[in-house]
């Protein structure tokens, strides 16, 4: 079985990877192994030493089980001695941790140095002592395991026969449900999940229940004995889950490793180009059983697919189809995207738009469903919608824009969205000026800035008073299509939001020719545009272009905007 192989491989790369640390920095790997092993012990020590000082507090003498060497010290002073142990202990674990980072870092940059390789990623040093520091604590949860264990059967063999029989036996079905549910095996290994804590948590309850029906029922050890064997317990699990979620850590990270640590090792990028997850669905011998399962869903009645064809839409895990069907003896058309699950909160992003916003130019959404349990799917109405002709896409990425103008949009979805994410009145600030202060040099671009930042608060002010339209940054990516309904139509809005009117507009003197136009669609089609004149809405457009250029480093660009910009202010004030 593929995933018994895959299991073995792992095992002996972990081998592999204890001697390279054991063989190649010896002192560097035992230093932080003992290192680890102290800071554990002493932690340990000091967190159980107060709970002896409790008990002397809570008693007039010292209890009978404390050993007789100390007795002979007094109450007082045992009461003084265990306290300051106790702190004392604390700081060597402080001392021990400052000792594992020395030898984590010096031990992982001697490996790096031995491999002699250019640099792979970033922040390889990073990973390095991370892997390193974890293949430390592990090893030394193996060595603690290896010396509890004993002790914890020699105190008490049948519950020691409970603890180990509800490890091996959690573990092996864990391996076994991982080996055959894809989804169980994501997350065990993502390491992100609550199930090693709940399991411990069970294994220890039943330890315990074992415990009182030995004291109930069966013949007990003595009270001491299993105070002892509950401390030993809950170590023992806490080691346990130690190893195996450091082991699981290591071997998640193997390409990286095998390539930082191993000299004959090469950074190989994993391949992104194969069938899983989402492109599963891309198979043609499946293809139509998963779209017609979604059509009949949706739209429901009698249908039958003549056709697909694959719409290239320019993002990425975003899987569409054009489908010709057959609906009730009608030929129909229709469109449906399937979003990979890490794009599942862009689809209902999407989703919330079209099934709330009415007028946009967008094809008409006719339900949501899911793909396999697994994918978000929108299935839309794409009768008699074409692509637009090579020649026209420009054209019709202005149309689209002057439809989204001239939109008003929906109450309750512009509430929301205010109450959510900040529009651009609310994200520019003055911060965003800072390095251009320290890098424009040329006169006429400082005296720019100068003026901007005299303004700003009153440019800020004007743009915040402006109504709301959608902004659709994926316009260009991807086909845009012809419908009869409205001159354009754009396929894709995971990425929409609301800003300022004028927001998203291009700000090339193509973009600035053809707004007037624009503006005069929406002052008739929208009751909160008659008061905005054409001035505030290329305000907003050269704003919005000088905070995208600002966050994409682009400073040149935004130092060349200043000037259109202050020119525009002083019309509007004029």
């Amino acid at each position: 079985m593929a995933i018994l192989s895959e299991y073995r491989s792992a095992a002996r790369w972990l081998i592999s990877l204890s001697h390279r640390l054991f063989t190649v920095v010896p002192w560097f790997t035992l230093s932080s192994v003992a290192a680890t092993l102290l800071s554990q012990l002493a932690l340990l020590l000091a967190f159980v030493l107060p709970l002896k000082v409790i008990l002397l507090l809570g008693s007039d003498n010292i209890p009978a089980y404390f050993p007789e060497e100390l007795k002979v010290f007094g109450r007082q002073t045992l009461i003084l001695s265990l306290s300051g142990l106790s702190i004392a202990l604390f700081f060597v674990h402080l001392l021990a941790e400052r000792v594992i980072e020395k030898s984590v870092s010096g031990g992982a940059r001697r490996l790096l140095a031995q491999s002699r390789k250019m640099e792979l990623f970033d922040n390889q040093d990073e990973v390095a002592e991370k892997a390193y520091q974890r293949f430390s604590r592990a090893f030394a949860s193996a060595v603690l395991l290896f010396f509890f264990c004993p002790l914890f059967i020699g105190l008490n063999p049948y519950l020691g026969l409970v603890f180990f029989g509800y490890v091996i036996a959690v573990l092996a079905a864990c391996l076994l449900v991982a080996a055959f549910n894809d989804s169980f095996r994501a997350r065990w290994l993502s390491g992100k999940n609550q199930l090693p804590s709940i399991l411990t948590g069970v294994g220890f309850l039943l330890c315990f229940s074992y415990m009182v029906a030995e004291f109930l029922w069966l013949e007990a050890p003595s009270v001491l004995v299993a105070v002892i064997c509950l401390i030993l317990m809950r170590q023992l699990f806490k080691h346990v889950v130690s190893i195996v979620a450091h082991t699981i850590a290591l071997a998640e990270r193997r390409r990286q490793l095998s390539a930082l640590f191993f000299h004959g090792h090469r950074l190989v990028e994993p391949s992104k180009h194969s069938l899983d997850g989402l492109w599963t669905l891309a198979v043609p011998a499946t293809r139509d059983e998963w779209l017609l399962a979604a059509l009949d869903e949706v739209v429901g009645g009698p249908l039958s697919i003549r056709s697909t064809y694959w719409l290239q839409l320019g993002v990425a895990d975003v899987l569409a189809y054009r489908v010709d069907a057959t609906f009730q003896a009608i030929e129909r058309q229709f469109l449906i995207k399937v979003f990979e699950r890490n794009r599942r909160s862009a689809a209902k992003h999407e989703a919330t738009l079209l099934v709330k916003q009415d007028g946009l130019p967008a094809p008409e959404l006719l339900g949501v469903t899911d793909v396999a349990n697994h994918f978000h799917c929108h299935v839309f109405a794409f009768d008699k919608v074409q692509p637009a002709d090579t020649g026209k896409v420009a054209g019709c990425c202005e149309s689209v824009r002057s439809q989204l103008l001239a939109c008003a949009p929906d109450d309750e979805l512009k509430a929301i969205y205010i109450r959510s994410k900040p529009t651009l009145g609310h994200r520019i600030g003055r911060d965003s000026l800072i390095r251009l202060h320290h890098l424009i040099a040329q006169p006429a671009q400082r005296t720019a800035l100068v003026r901007f930042d005299q303004r700003f608060d009153e440019i800020r002010t004007l743009v915040n008073g402006l109504p709301l339209a959608y902004v659709n940054p994926d316009i260009r990516r991807g086909p845009v299509f012809l419908d009869g309904r409205v001159p354009a139509v754009a396929c894709h809005w995971a990425r929409w939001t609301l800003e300022p009117v004028g927001c998203g507009w291009p700000v090339d003197k193509r973009g600035m020719s053809i707004l007037p136009e624009a503006h005069a669609l929406a002052v008739a089609q929208r009751a909160d545009m008659a008061a905005v004149s054409l001035p505030l809405l290329k305000l907003a457009a050269l704003l919005y272009a000088f905070e995208k250029s600002c966050k994409q480093q682009n400073y040149l660009e935004a130092a060349d905007l200043l000037g259109d910009i202050n020119a525009v202010f002083d019309v509007i004030g004029a």
